[in-house]
């Protein structure tokens, strides 16, 4: 007999549910789902347990962009008192540099509380009284709050606006036109890349032999692939080189494209197009989302994902910055000018902000020593 649980509020059981979902397969969740709640909160239940999933996707994010040395969530389900809000998150960044190689090990602590926060529409707004119920937390530990908006509108796309407490306060809103000067280019080191479309791609595919992780539905295995710049110099990467790159050839729409095929075997002449770019952190997110298992099911789910990171026989495996970013080095040192790169707005402007906030940290931290 289906059993529904009545007596706790939607967000508290939605909380509990959520961890089942990290390690119950898809169709047993549902039965769960359909076991524990009633059917009129079934779709509030999984709306909130979407929103919850977006603050894994944001701890994972951290994880995989390697610009964390901590990120802890915080339990916030209230035991005592109505005048704080717990936020989600209690952080450790380090802004490193790739343009100015700087790794994230070399850069300063930046200490901080986030509250995660997501929504479907292109605006977000906040009540100042909730806004300042979670500064009122953070200040009890004598750390910066920062919100980290998750627009899911955008599609396909790792679209995250960081943004301090204080400045939501005085906004009361934002909408997606402030990704661009986000605090959160800063803290993940994000940054513009482009390929020279003087490059052909040159990718050799077989039906008949093993190949080196990518599979074309009609082609078969990848070989081998090629760089080739107008001058006819030809580049070879490595196997794993080749294989992020032509992952990443899915994200560079291509101009043009030319195959031949001869007995199984399949040669593809593409090109790249003109001034189209993504950013590091679109590329890292994309490259995990494109893994699937043997099943055809996509491996990154954040909530399944956070559940295995500690597995001991099949833990979460992720496609990291450093793995990209070292294909970029290498292709770069053999070709040049093959990637091209460039910064998202006011850098200056996002390094003012941080240093501010990372000031007023020092100073309050001083006066509860010295209290």
């Amino acid at each position: 007999m289906t059993q529904h649980i009545r007596d706790v509020s939607d967000v508290e059981l939605a909380k509990r549910i959520k961890e089942l979902k990290g390690i119950a397969p898809a169709a047993t969740f549902e039965m769960i789902l359909k076991k524990l709640v009633p059917e009129d909160k079934i779709q509030t239940v999984e709306r909130i347990i979407s929103g919850l999933s977006q603050e894994d996707e944001f701890a994972l994010l951290c994880k995989m962009l390697n610009c964390c040395s901590s990120i802890t969530p915080l339990n916030q389900t209230p035991i005592v008192g109505d005048d704080e809000i717990t936020p989600d998150f209690q952080a450790t960044f380090h802004a490193g540099s790739f343009l100015s190689n700087m790794s994230s090990m070399d850069a300063p602590a930046f200490n901080c509380m986030i509250e995660v926060k997501s929504t479907e529409k292109f605006k977000f707004k906040s009540s100042r009284s909730d806004i300042e119920k979670r500064r009122r937390f953070a200040a009890r530990y004598n750390l910066p709050l920062l919100y980290a908006i998750r627009f899911s509108a955008v599609k396909d796309h790792a679209f995250w606006v960081v943004i301090s407490a204080d400045d939501l306060y005085d906004k009361n809103k934002i909408d997606t036109s402030a990704y661009v000067d986000s605090l959160g280019q800063l803290l993940f080191d994000n940054y513009s890349i482009m390929v020279n479309s003087s490059y052909t791609l040159v990718r050799r595919y077989s039906k008949s032999k093993p190949g080196i992780g990518e599979k074309h539905e009609a082609l078969g295995e990848l070989q081998s692939l090629e760089l080739v710049s107008n001058g006819g110099k030809v580049y070879r990467p490595s196997n794993n080189d080749s294989l992020v790159l032509a992952m990443l050839y899915n994200i560079f729409a291509s101009t043009k494209s030319y195959t031949e095929t001869y007995n199984g075997e399949s040669v593809v002449y593409s090109g790249f197009e003109l001034m189209r770019f993504l950013t590091l952190v679109d590329a890292v997110y994309y490259l995990n989302n494109l893994i699937s298992d043997a099943d055809g099911n996509k491996y990154y789910e954040p909530v399944r994902a956070m559940a295995n990171l500690d597995s001991p026989t099949n833990p979460t495996m992720f496609i990291t910055r450093s793995v990209i970013e070292g294909v970029i080095r290498r292709i770069n040192e053999a070709c040049g000018d093959f990637f091209l790169f460039g910064i998202l707005g006011d850098h200056s402007a996002r390094v003012d902000k941080l240093m501010k906030l990372m000031k007023i940290n020092d100073a309050e931290s001083g006066e509860a020593r010295q209290q």
